[in-house]
């Protein structure tokens, strides 16, 4: 059985950079897994020889991969589709924007994995049948529409979020996922220019009846984790990684995440840092979340 981890950066050229970045981090801390980068040519073009040697290899993404049945460009579609872009038997994805913390703990994240068949990042779930759902219960689209669509009675409804993802290859709930992409059934809140993938996600879920291996799991960490602001020290004990994900980013989490950046690179005697602003600042389609 053969294991590894999976990064994705396409579209604009700061994804291959933040790709690279991840990268850099993981063998930073002696991740000696394989990594395979899913990519664009023109996505890693800033990429010297140093950057393009962490991974083990660089394939070109199949167009269906980011494209809706009307032929409309949606990148975030992309994650949908990983179990056939994966070339491994158990594949952890992270999201380009992550980047480990220096604490080595991403082997420990990955060694308790061992053995389950998928694992996602969330904060808990609550259930169709729950007093809790309301006229206006949102989690990227109206809960009760999603209800009705799919027809849900008691289902768990899981907070999932898509930038740490554990599965073992062939996994049915990929091919839901996009299934449920290509037919969305409603409207949903409007991410990236497209569909949030994580909506989709979510929906597979229900349908299949597919639990998170762990409720509140988190293993790396996001501003919208906690109400308080944290610093890098706060995190080194509870955390493998820091992500820089959504179109603002608080200047305290861009610093933790440039720091590193520093660290890493230095580590690793890289020629060129890659320091990363807000993607409102560069991505148009980023304004709004």
């Amino acid at each position: 059985m053969t294991t590894g981890i999976l990064l994705i950066g396409i579209g604009h050229k700061n994804y291959g950079c933040m790709a690279a970045n991840l990268a850099m981090s993981l063998r930073a801390n002696g991740c000696d897994l394989p990594i395979t980068l899913i990519t664009q040519a023109d996505t890693i073009t800033r990429l010297d020889e140093d950057y393009k040697a962490l991974f083990t290899e660089i394939k070109e993404i199949p167009p269906h991969c980011y494209t809706l049945k009307d032929n409309e460009t949606c990148y975030i579609k992309a994650k949908a589709h990983m179990d056939e872009l994966t070339p491994y038997d158990y594949t952890l994805f992270i999201d380009a924007d992550v980047i480990m913390i220096n604490n080595h703990k991403i082997n420990e994240v990955i060694a308790s994995l061992k053995g389950i068949d998928f694992a996602v990042k969330n904060s808990g779930f609550k259930n169709y049948d729950s007093d809790d759902i309301t006229a206006d219960s949102k989690q990227w689209a109206n809960l009760l529409e999603v209800k009705e669509a799919f027809g849900f009675t008691t289902e768990k409804i899981w907070n999932v979020h898509s930038e740490f993802i554990w599965w073992k290859k062939g996994h049915p709930l990929f091919a839901k996922w996009v299934e449920n992409f290509e037919n969305i059934r409603v409207k949903n809140i409007e991410f990236a220019g497209c569909i949030p993938d994580e909506l989709p996600l979510w929906i597979a879920m229900c349908q299949l009846g597919v639990d998170c291996h762990q409720e509140m799991y988190h293993p790396t960490f996001w501003p919208m984790d906690s109400t308080k602001t944290m610093r890098l020290k706060d995190l080194t004990d509870d955390y493998c990684g820091v992500s820089i994900g959504g179109n603002r980013i608080s200047e305290v989490q861009l610093t933790i995440y440039n720091n590193l950046v520093q660290i890493h690179a230095l580590r690793m005697n890289m020629r060129y840092k890659f320091l990363q602003q807000p993607k409102r600042r560069w991505a148009p389609e980023r304004h709004t979340y």
